[in-house]
Formats: structure tokens, sequence, C-alpha cells
């Protein structure tokens, strides 16, 4: 986190006067309510100033925008954004829509990217962060697999995307094993793991989630298949990435105890 006082970091989205300060502004703040767990009073007031703000830059410089942590932040207050008419309207026009079949991943996975930016504020984070799964495993995995997606994952965990219970998510996430004798299945999880954020700086809850319904089933699948590089991949990656961060929580809280 940025080195901003404590009393001025609250503050800080509705004193914004541009797009790039008000981006900075809400991700310190998330910065600090996720690592202070900070319980806010005033949920509803901050909320609302917080929406009249984001508004009223949006307007000002004429631009659809969204601040990557504000979806996480709304969740955090409980609370949705006022006036998210221009991102419904986004999300309805042509250029948001599925592109056709000859299209690059890339193309596919950037449309894809803004649908669940501009659908995070109007239906909330993890409903539309479940849409986004769902829409992944429910489309050929060549549409949608590139080397870049790696650093989705990364921009969402940087964003505290990953946070929260992620209900929704996770049962869309569950979907994937119903899958697992598809001849796919193994590369289909590979690049979901790489979206999904799973990384030993993840919060423990996700990762166990990710663990459990794909590291485990597609080290299982692949070893079935004969793909033993792909299971001495996964497994080394379980353990810098799960096995480490769970040793070091317990750890943790043996400490705390005694």
């Amino acid at each position: 986190m940025r080195s901003v006082p404590v009393n001025q970091i609250e503050t800080a989205p509705m004193a914004a006067k541009t797009s790039d300060a008000f981006i900075l502004a809400v991700l310190d703040l998330v910065n600090f309510a996720d690592e202070s767990r900070t319980v806010f009073d005033n949920r509803n007031a901050l909320a609302e100033g917080i929406s009249k703000q984001f508004s009223a830059i949006s307007e000002n410089e004429r631009r659809l925008f969204v601040p990557p942590a504000l979806p996480r932040l709304m969740e955090i207050l409980g609370a949705r954004l006022t006036h998210v008419e221009p991102f419904q309207r986004a999300l309805e026009s042509p250029n948001a829509q599925v592109p056709d079949l000859m299209c690059s991943p890339s193309a596919f996975i950037d449309i894809q990217a803004n649908r669940l930016m501009w659908r995070s504020l109007t239906d909330g984070l993890d409903d539309a962060l479940a849409e986004f799964v769902r829409t992944l495993l429910t489309t050929p995995v060549s549409r949608w697999q590139r080397d870049e997606n790696r650093q989705l994952g990364l921009f969402l965990l940087k964003n505290h995307w990953f946070e929260g219970p992620l209900k929704q998510t996770a049962k869309a996430v569950r979907r994937l094993r119903r899958n697992s004798s598809q001849p796919d299945y193994v590369i289909r999880s590979l690049a979901l793991i790489q979206i999904l954020g799973f990384s030993n700086t993840a919060p423990l809850p996700w990762l166990r989630v990710l663990f459990d319904n794909v590291i485990l089933p597609t080290i299982s699948a692949a070893a079935t298949a004969n793909l033993y590089d792909v299971v001495l991949g996964l497994e080394y990656s379980a353990y810098n990435n799960y096995t480490k961060a769970k040793d070091e929580a317990e750890h943790f809280r043996t400490t705390v105890n005694n």
C-alpha cells in the first residue's frame, strides 16, 4: 500500500479529481480494509460518496472506465454502485458480444474481460466472476487459451478479487470436475488455473477451492492420460502455491495460540 495517512485513506476516493487518482485511492482503501479487516461503520454513506465521485469523474472525462479494485470495495461495503446504466448499455452493445469463431484467443479474452469488469459493477463481483468462469467452461479452450492469461489472473489477484466468499464462483469452478473424462479436460484446467490466480499470495480459502476442485482432479486425469510432465508440474505448483501457504497459516495460528 502507498504511504497514505490512515485518516485520509477512507476519504481519498471522494477527494480524487481524475480517474488515475481515483483508481489509486480505491486500491489503497481496499488494501487497507483487507489487510486490517476493518469494518466500516459508515458503509452506506461511504458507498454513496464513492459512487457519486466515480460518476462525476466519468462524466468529466467523458469515458467509461472501471477501477479494478472497485468491485471488491463494493463487496466490502456490502453495497452496489448507483448510476450503473452506462455499464449496462456497454454490456448490451454489439461490440461487447461474443465474437465469431475466427477471432483470436486474445480478442475473445479481451472482450470477456471487459464484460467481466462491467458486470462486476452491475451485478456484483461474485456473480460476474462466476459468469466469466461459466463462459470459459462452455467455450472451446482453443478460443481462449493464450500465454497472457496468467497476467489476467495476477491482475485480478492484485486487485483483491479473490478475497471475498465467492460462493457463486466456487460453484462454477466445481462444475469443471464433471467434465474430467473429456479429452480437453487437462488443457482446459491448466488454462483456467492461470486465470483464477493460483498463487501463494492468494487467500488460503480461495487456494483451497482451486486445489480441491481443479488441481487434484487434473493431476488424476493427467496421470490417467500418462501426461507425467503435467503431473510433476502441477505437484510442484501445488506445493509452492498451496501447501506452503497452508503450512505457514497453520504455523501462524499455532504461534499465536501459544
